[in-house]
């Protein structure tokens, strides 16, 4: 079990590893079609991360489209992103907002 900013995320709990999830994989695209940013592409969106991970900055981008779009499972995916990188918060905030405001559909 992970725990990350008072939040756990459990053993077994993410349908599938974070290697193992398509949108963690180099050239990765959303449903939507379009290519998911690594660190360069939210970087040259105007959005500076602190992570240099882009396997946690793909996850996040498929996450913030699974909300918009509320199609897949996007608190899984955020979570996938935060423990692919544990030193860059924003994923975890993300998981703590769908706890707190997302409706319960879109978690599931």
């Amino acid at each position: 079990m992970s725990k990350r900013a008072g939040n756990e995320i459990k053993d077994g709990e993410a349908k599938c590893h974070k290697s193992e999830h398509a949108a963690s994989q180099p050239g990765a695209k959303a449903p939507s079609g379009r290519m998911l940013r690594n660190v360069a592409g939210w970087e040259s969106s105007s959005i500076p991360v602190s992570t240099n991970s882009d396997s946690a900055a793909q996850l996040l981008d498929m996450a913030a489209e699974e909300i918009v779009s509320v199609a897949g499972e996007a608190m899984t995916t955020a979570k996938l992103s935060a423990e692919s990188d544990t030193g860059w918060a924003l994923p975890t905030c993300v998981v703590l907002w769908l706890q707190v405001r997302a409706p319960h559909s879109i978690l599931t």
